[in-house]
């Protein structure tokens, strides 16, 4: 037995992998931020050209898009938040920032848009990109 209490123990601290969350998850912000501000910003401007109505998951992700983001980034433009169509982040990290949120932006869960949404939203977000 140790004389001393808490040697070689995880104890409450939740070790070393419990630690590196929170950093990664910063360092990801800071990436997708840095990202974010070397692109122009399309504040109002209408991107040309119709999207295809004719993919469901495009039209489901449209939805979606107009019941989470629409307020803050309307058209996918620059609002409250920034312009999203005139952003060449990949996927991951556009799903690292709605789950995690960075600034201003909430984090929405799981139970607030699933993955499934949220892949039909990425999908009409590269529709508009795309146009």
């Amino acid at each position: 037995m140790s004389a001393r209490r808490g040697e070689g123990s995880s104890g409450s601290g939740g070790g070393a992998c419990g630690r590196g969350a929170p950093a990664i998850a910063g360092l990801a912000a800071a990436l997708l931020l840095l990202l974010a501000a070397c692109t122009p910003v399309l504040r109002g401007t209408p991107v040309p050209g119709p999207i295809d109505t004719t993919d469901v998951r495009v039209i489901e992700g449209e939805r979606h898009f107009a019941a989470a983001c629409h307020t803050c980034h309307p058209n996918a433009l620059a609002g409250l938040g920034p312009g999203i169509v005139d952003r060449p982040l990949p996927r991951w990290l556009v799903r690292l920032q709605v789950r995690v949120g960075v600034g201003v932006m909430p984090a929405f869960s799981r139970e607030e848009i699933t993955d499934d949404e949220l892949d039909a939203l990425l999908d009409y977000l590269d529709a508009l990109r795309r146009r």
